[in-house]
C-alpha cells in the first residue's frame, strides 16, 4: 500500500463513534511539552494530517489496509531505533493529547499498538485518558492490532537458499490474513518483500510457484522473524537518504513487528559466546586446509588468498554462515556479484552484499592474472568444500557447472570476451 498522504483540510468525524467529544480538560502535560522548531512542527502537523486522511479512508469492510495506513504513519513520523527523522514518542504524545480531537486519539491508540516498544506503556495511557475525557472513538480503533497466530510456514526453493515465512492470523470475529516476509538469502537473511494480505492473495502468489512449503512452530518463527527485521532495521538506517528502494519495506515495518510481538518466544539456552567461539575455529580450520593444498601452476598466491578471503567474507553475509555451503544460487551470487566488487582492504570492509556489479569498469583491479587464479581455484574450493562437508556427487556437479557459467560470465563482464587476452604468467621457482 503506498504511504498515506499528507491531506490538508478541517478534521473528519469518524464513522462509529463511540461516544460524542465533550470538553477536554487541561493536562498536565500541557505545562511540560517540550518546545519545537519549526522542522519538528511541521512533522506533527504531518503526522495529524496523515492520521485524519486515514480516518477519512477507513471501509469498515477493509480493517486491514487502515491497519497498515495507520502502522506506517506512526512508523514515518516518530522516531524510532530504524527511524531517525520524525519526531520523538513522548512529543507525539503530548501533541495528541493536547489536540483532544478523534485524530489525536488515534495518534495514542497506534503508538500504543505499533510505536516503538519503550513508547506503548505511556501511549496506552495517554489513550486511557483521553478515553475518559470523553475524545470520540471509532469503533475500529478498538480492533487495531487484535489478532491470535495461527501457524506458521517455511516456504523455500530447491537449494534451501531463498526463504519466505509466512504466518496466519486470525481476528476475534474470525477474518483471517499472513504476513509474509522474504529473508535474504546473500545478505544476512535481511527481511526484504514484506507483505500483509488476505489469505486467499497469499495463497494465490505461491500458487504453482514450485517452491516447498514446510511447517514450523510459531516460535522458530518469531525467533527467524525477529532476527531477519533487525537486518532490514540496521539497513533502513544506513540508507535512509540514499536511492535505495526500501519504499514498500519501510511502509510495512510497524506493522509487520507489532505482529511478530504476537508470536510466542522459544525458551531455550543459547551457547552465546561459546558457539561464536566455535564458528570462528571451525572458519580457520577451513582456511588452513585448503591453503595447505598444492597451489597450481598458474594460480598466484597473492590472488588466491585474495578469493578464500573473499569467500570466507561472503559467506558470513549469507543466511546460511556455513563457509562449506555452496548451492548453484549462492556460487552465482558470489562470482558474478560479489567477487568483482570485492576490495580487500585492511578494516576488511569489502563490497556490501547489496551492491549491484554493472559494468566492465565497476571491477576492482580484475587483470588476467587474478580471472585466471579465480578460474583454477574456484573449482579447487567447491572440491575442497564438498570433501569436508560430505556432498555427493550430483551436488558437486551441479555447483561445478553453476561456476562453469559464471566464470565464463564473469570473464565477459569484465574484459568482453570469453576467451583470454593472454596465457597466464607461469611461476617457475
Amino acid at each position: 500500500m503506498a504511504r498515506p498522504e499528507s491531506r490538508r483540510g478541517g478534521r473528519v468525524t469518524p464513522k462509529g463513534t463511540r461516544t460524542d467529544a465533550g470538553p477536554r480538560r487541561p493536562s498536565t502535560n500541557d505545562r511540560h511539552r517540550p518546545p519545537l522548531d519549526d522542522l519538528g512542527r511541521r512533522e506533527l502537523e504531518m503526522l495529524v494530517a496523515d492520521v485524519e486522511y486515514c480516518i477519512d479512508s477507513h471501509d469498515d469492510a477493509d480493517l486491514l489496509q487502515t491497519e497498515i495506513a495507520v502502522s506506517c504513519t506512526i512508523g514515518l513520523h516518530t522516531t524510532s531505533n530504524w527511524n531517525p527523522n520524525g519526531v520523538r514518542a513522548q512529543v507525539a504524545l503530548a501533541h495528541a493529547e493536547a489536540l483532544g480531537t478523534p485524530a489525536g486519539l488515534v495518534i495514542a491508540a497506534g503508538m500504543a499498538v505499533y510505536g516503538p516498544a519503550a513508547a506503548r506503556k505511556r501511549a496506552g495511557q495517554v489513550l486511557e485518558r483521553m478515553r475518559a475525557d470523553g475524545v470520540a472513538e471509532a469503533e475500529w480503533v478498538l480492533a487495531l492490532g487484535v489478532v491470535e497466530p495461527i501457524s506458521a510456514i517455511r516456504i523455500r526453493d530447491e537449494w534451501d537458499e531463498h526463504w519466505s515465512l509466512v504466518v496466519n492470523f486470525v481476528r476475534p470475529d474470525g477474518s483471517t490474513h499472513d504476513l509474509h516476509v522474504g529473508m535474504h538469502a546473500f545478505g544476512w537473511g535481511m527481511a526484504h518483500d514484506l507483505a500483509v494480505t488476505t489469505t486467499a492473495e497469499m495463497t494465490a502468489r505461491f500458487e504453482d510457484a514450485g517452491l516447498i512449503a514446510e511447517a514450523i512452530s510459531l516460535e522458530t518463527a518469531r525467533e527467524l522473524l525477529t532476527s531477519s527485521l533487525g537486518h532490514l532495521d540496521e539497513a533502513i538506517t544506513d540508507w535512509w537518504d540514499n536511492d535505495h528502494d526500501l519504499d514498500a519495506d519501510v511502509d510495512l515495518r510497524m506493522l509487520v513487528g507489532q505482529r511478530i510481538d504476537t508470536l510466542p518466544s522459544l525458551d531455550r539456552r543459547r551457547g552465546g559466546d561459546a558457539d561464536d567461539a566455535d564458528a570462528t575455529e571451525h572458519l580457520a580450520d577451513v582456511v588452513r586446509g585448503f591453503v595447505a593444498l598444492p597451489v597450481p601452476l598458474g594460480e598466484r598466491n597473492e590472488h588466491l588468498a585474495n578469493l578464500v578471503v573473499a569467500a570466507t567474507m561472503f559467506s558470513q553475509a549469507c543466511r546460511d554462515p556455513d563457509v562449506l555451503r555452496w548451492t548453484p544460487p549462492r556460487i552465482e551470487a558470489f562470482i558474478e556479484h560479489f567477487l568483482p566488487l570485492w576490495q580487500q582492504d585492511d578494516d576488511h570492509d569489502g563490497v556490501d552484499p547489496f551492491d549491484e556489479f554493472g559494468e566492465p569498469g565497476d571491477a576492482f583491479e580484475f587483470d588476467e592474472e587474478r580471472l585466471a587464479t579465480v578460474e583454477s581455484a574456484v573449482p579447487r574450493w567447491l572440491r575442497y568444500a564438498a570433501e569436508h562437508r560430505g556432498d555427493d556427487a550430483e551436488v558437486l556437479e551441479a555447483n561445478l557447472a553453476a561456476a562453469r557459467s559464471s566464470l565464463r560470465g564473469l570473464r565477459v563482464k569484465v574484459t568482453g570476451s570469453s576467451v583470454p587476452r593472454t596465457a597466464p604468467k607461469m611461476r617457475w621457482t
